[in-house]
């Protein structure tokens, strides 16, 4: 991949064995990109493409398998920096590829990649506490199975169960589990869990992890998050 500054398009180009050809072109970003990397960030088998403009703005472009690339802005936040350097990493160890943005005068952001993502909300006695996981956002194909675990103590180290990746919960220590369905083309399921108000429970450490099963991968474990009853 071929980033430009001051022409109209950055240049997708094929090794062919003994030379390279040009295969596809997309058009840069107002004034030009600053940095791109490829990642495959849906899990589909091919590359996609991430690039940052020198004005500010951010994009993720979809690779077809074949070498085309498409922009896919809604699965991005709208995000803008003054000539972003783009660091991709698995930050929250939950085997995605997430985004870190780096620039010269706002402070570095962590774009987190929710194609296997757990938000832990806050739970408070009294209330009922809502657990997102979210997963294949937008372009899951089919329905298919999120499975969410609350645990009393991590391990002091994840487990590294093959095919799922880190597990963390120590389900020894006493844990309950839930199951729910992500619909196809929502991409997330959200646990409504009611917390009796009982105050003996303020203060106690919980322990959260989830499996998702995708419509088009593999089960995988998502971060692990640690919440305080309120």
């Amino acid at each position: 991949m071929l980033g430009c500054q001051n022409a109209g398009a950055d240049v997708v180009l094929r090794n062919t064995g003994s030379a390279f050809v040009v295969t596809s072109t997309l058009t840069t970003p107002f004034s030009g990109t600053k940095s791109l990397f490829v990642a495959d960030v849906d899990e589909d088998g091919d590359l996609d493409l991430f690039r940052g403009a020198i004005s500010g703005a951010i994009t993720l472009a979809i690779n077809d398998g074949l070498g085309a690339f498409t922009l896919a802005p809604t699965r991005l936040p709208t995000s803008t920096a003054f000539s972003p350097v783009l660091i991709p990493g698995d930050f929250d160890r939950d085997g995605d590829v997430d985004v870190l943005i780096g620039e010269f005068f706002t402070p570095t952001a962590l774009l987190v990649n929710r194609h296997r993502d757990l938000r832990p909300g806050q739970p408070v006695i009294g209330q009922t506490w809502n657990v997102e996981v979210w997963s294949e956002p937008g372009y899951a194909t089919l329905h298919h199975t999120a499975r969410l675990a609350i645990a009393l103590a991590p391990h002091p180290q994840p487990v590294n169960v093959p095919g799922l990746g880190e597990l963390w919960l120590d389900l020894g220590s006493g844990y309950v589990f839930f199951e729910g369905v992500v619909l196809a083309g929502l991409g997330r399921h959200t646990f409504s869990l009611p917390l009796p108000p009982l105050p003996t429970l303020i203060g106690l450490p919980l322990h959260l992890q989830a499996l998702s099963e995708q419509a088009r991968a593999p089960a995988r474990f998502t971060a692990h998050f640690a919440v305080i009853v309120q």
